[in-house]
C-alpha cells in the first residue's frame, strides 16, 4: 500500500480539515497500514446515523429505526457483525472506524444538511476507506448511493391526489439542493402538477424540514393567510402526521375537506385516526443494498448508485385502504 503523498495533492485545502488533523490521519493510515496487509478482514461494519432532529430527546429520525433493524439482520445473515453509533455534528464522522482497524467499512444514514458534510465525504475519499450513504444522490463525492425513487414516489402521490380531483395541493417539505432527497421529492409534485395542467404556486409550498411542529404552524400560517388548499403532500410522514392533526383542530374534515399524502410509512400510520395515506420506502431491500454496495467496496468490485422503487399506500387520509404498486 502506498503511503507517500504526490506534492501536488494538499488534503487539508481540498477538504477543508486542518493540515494537523490530516497530518494525523494519515500518519495513523501510514501506522495501520502494515497491519492491515498482514490481517485478515475483521467482517464488522459500522453504521454510523446523524443527529437529524433538533428535539435532544429524540434524535433520530424514525424512518432510520426499522432501516436499523433491518440492517442488522441481513448483516447476520451474511456473517457481519455491525457497530452502530449516533454522530454529532461536531464528531469525525467515521474516521476513527477506519484509522482503529473497528470496520471493515461505513454505512451512514441520514444528514441534516448535506452540503455540510460534503468536505467529511471528501476528506473519507482521500484516506481511502470504504464506505456507502442513504440517499444522497451525490456521485461527485459518495463512493456509492442508495436510496429510494424519490421523484418517482412523490410523482406517484401526487398524481393520485389529482386522480381524487384535488386541484389545490399543497406541498410541506423542503426544496433547495442542499437537502437532495426532499428536491427530488418536491421534483416529483412540480412534475404532476405540470402533467395535470395544474400551476405550481409559492403560496402552497411550506418550507418546512422534519419536525411534526413545523407542519402545524405552515398549516396555520396558510389558513390564517387565506390560502385555499383541498390536498397535502408531505414531505415525510411527520410532517403528515402534524398537518393532518392541525386541519382537524382548525375544524377541517380528512379527507372529505382535505386529503393528506406523506412519504416513508412508519408504522404509525395504520394507527392513525384517520390512517395516513403514503409512500412506502422497503427498508429491507434498502438494507440489503446497502451492505452489498458495501461489501463490494471493500472486496474493490464495481459498484453503482442503486434507487429503490416505492409503493404507493393508499389509507384513509386520501379515502381508501389500498395499497397501490407504481
Amino acid at each position: 500500500m502506498g503511503t507517500k503523498r504526490p506534492p501536488s495533492l494538499d488534503i487539508a485545502a481540498m477538504t477543508g480539515v486542518s493540515h494537523t488533523t490530516v497530518s494525523r490521519a494519515l500518519n495513523d493510515k501510514v501506522d495501520l497500514s502494515a497491519r492491515r496487509v498482514r490481517s485478515k478482514k475483521i467482517h464488522t461494519l459500522a453504521v454510523l446515523i446523524s443527529e437529524d432532529l433538533d428535539q435532544t430527546d429524540n434524535p433520530i429520525n424514525p424512518f432510520f429505526l426499522p432501516l436499523i433493524g433491518s440492517i442488522l439482520k441481513y448483516a447476520g445473515q451474511k456473517g457481519y457483525e455491525v457497530l452502530v453509533s449516533l454522530q454529532q455534528q461536531s464528531d469525525d464522522w467515521g474516521t476513527d472506524y477506519g484509522f482503529s482497524r473497528r470496520a471493515d467499512g461505513i454505512i451512514f444514514l441520514g444528514c441534516k444538511d448535506y452540503e455540510s458534510y460534503t468536505h467529511k465525504f471528501e476528506y473519507l475519499n482521500a484516506v481511502g476507506d470504504p464506505w456507502v450513504v442513504w440517499g444522497v444522490d451525490r456521485p461527485d463525492c459518495a463512493k456509492l448511493c442508495i436510496g429510494s425513487d424519490n421523484e418517482g414516489g412523490a410523482y406517484d402521490a401526487v398524481r393520485h391526489l389529482v386522480g381524487l380531483g384535488r386541484t389545490r395541493i399543497a406541498y410541506l417539505g423542503k426544496s433547495a439542493p442542499e437537502h437532495p432527497e426532499f428536491k427530488e421529492r418536491y421534483e416529483g409534485y412540480c412534475r404532476a402538477l405540470t402533467e395535470a395542467g395544474l400551476p405550481v404556486e409559492d403560496a402552497l409550498h411550506g418550507d418546512v424540514f422534519l419536525e411534526r411542529e413545523e407542519a402545524v404552524a405552515a398549516v396555520d400560517s396558510m389558513l390564517d393567510d387565506g390560502i385555499r388548499f383541498d390536498a397535502v403532500f408531505c414531505a415525510t410522514d411527520l410532517l403528515a402526521m402534524g398537518a393532518m392533526q392541525q386541519l382537524i383542530r382548525r375544524g377541517l374534515r380528512v379527507p372529505e375537506d382535505v386529503s393528506v399524502m406523506g412519504f416513508d410509512d412508519l408504522w404509525v400510520c395504520s394507527s392513525l385516526s384517520p390512517s395516513l395515506s403514503t409512500v412506502r420506502q422497503d427498508t429491507g431491500a434498502a438494507a440489503r443494498a446497502l451492505i452489498d454496495g458495501l461489501s463490494c467496496l471493500i472486496e474493490n468490485e464495481p459498484v453503482h448508485l442503486t434507487r429503490m422503487p416505492t409503493q404507493l399506500v393508499i389509507r384513509e387520509s386520501c379515502g381508501g385502504l389500498n395499497i397501490r404498486r407504481h
